[in-house]
Order: structure tokens, then sequence, then C-alpha cells
């Protein structure tokens, strides 16, 4: 072993001296889909953002809930890279102005966002705050607040959990009604809330549906 590694050593030493870059990419998975961190909090003392790349012009936003960090999204970064499609991962507390302006910066216009509990109330503000009409889609799981979406040219779903333990499952259903056209509302006979439906049985169907209704 010893032996293996001074040879690895040696020859990166003489690559380098060569005048060879060597390139290191950072892994996401075991599926070897890669992503670069990034740095969105200008005094963020680590990066809160994780973009992976994708072929295609659609990309998407994953805002977590309050317990979650950018790597709750990666395993759903994966789905949407093998279809294509980009995506930035977001820490809890990274702001969605500062990711918007990100992905804007590298030519993106077709944007989405998927937001979890308070990540969900998260994407709700910031459409109703905004008079840009910045996303062409949205997904909200179990939002944790806000209030209903006037907008009527962003393609909306609702997800949550019928006994879902945390938000009233009857306060999203008011909050999909009182929406504006064209919206989808997903219900699901499970307690777990927002981005833990992912760890349900209902997980397979649900990414499944996501993947889908931002592609087409």
């Amino acid at each position: 072993m010893r032996n293996s590694i001074l040879i690895v050593v040696g020859i990166t030493w003489f690559l380098i001296c060569q005048g060879v870059t060597l390139a290191f990419s950072v892994s996401a998975s075991e599926n070897d889909n890669s992503f670069v961190e990034v740095t969105l909090k200008q005094d963020a003392s680590s990066a809160d953002g994780a973009f992976f790349t994708g072929t295609g012009e659609q990309v998407v936003i994953m805002v977590p809930g309050m317990k979650y960090n950018k790597e709750s999204w990666y395993f759903l970064a994966e789905h949407f890279q093998t279809i294509g499609i980009s995506s930035l991962a977001l820490d809890s507390g990274s702001t969605l102005q500062q990711a918007i302006q990100y992905i804007q910066n590298k030519g993106f216009k077709k944007i989405s966002a998927v937001g979890g509990s308070v990540g969900g109330e998260d994407v709700i503000n910031f459409i109703n705050d905004t008079n840009e009409d910045v996303f062409e889609k949205m997904v909200v799981l179990a939002p944790y607040g806000g209030k209903p979406i006037k907008n009527n040219s962003i393609l909306k779903l609702f997800v949550v959990g019928k006994k879902d333990f945390v938000v009233d499952y009857s306060d999203i259903k008011y909050l999909y009604e009182k929406s504006a056209e064209p919206k989808k509302l997903q219900i699901y006979k499970t307690s777990a809330h927002a981005q833990e439906i992912f760890d349900s049985a209902v997980s397979e169907e649900l990414v499944k549906l996501i993947t889908e209704f931002i592609s087409n």
C-alpha cells in the first residue's frame, strides 16, 4: 500500500513539474454525478449551495426546511441531472434572491423552484412579493406558511401528507384552493412532513411526480 502511495505521489509531482494541470472534481454520490459548491451569502463561512450541471436549458432551485441542508437535495439533483436538468441545492437560510442572481448570471431563463416546509414558505413569499415572473414552475412540500398565490403564469404543485404532524393538512388545502390556476394538489396518506415524505413508502412516487412535473 505504501509503495502504491509513493508511486501516485511521484507521478503527480512529475506531471506538475511538466506543467500539466490536474483537475479535481467533487463527487456527489456513488453515481459520480458531479457538482460545484458555491458560496451565495457574503458572510457565509463555507459553501451554502451546490450546483449540478445538466445538459438542457432548465434549472431548479431547491430550498430545504429549517433542519435540512443542501445535501438533503443531492439525490433529487441527481435525478434531475440524469434527464438533463441543472439544479442549485441550497442550505437552510440561503436567500432565494441570491440563488436566482447566481442562476441568471449563468444565463438560465427557464427556472423552477422546489421548497420544503419553511423552504416552501420562502418560495411562496418570494413569488407573492415580486412583480417579476422569475419561475416557470414551483413545487412546495407542506409549506410552513404563506398566503395564496395570485400569479397565474406559474405552474404550481402543492404536496402534503394527509396526517402531516407539523402543518395542518386543511391549511395546505386552503392555500391550494385560494391560489390562482394553473395548479395541482397531491395528497399522500402519510404523517411525514415535507422532505420527510422522501423517506416514506411513497418516496419513488414523489420523486417521479416532481421530476415529471418540472420536465414536462
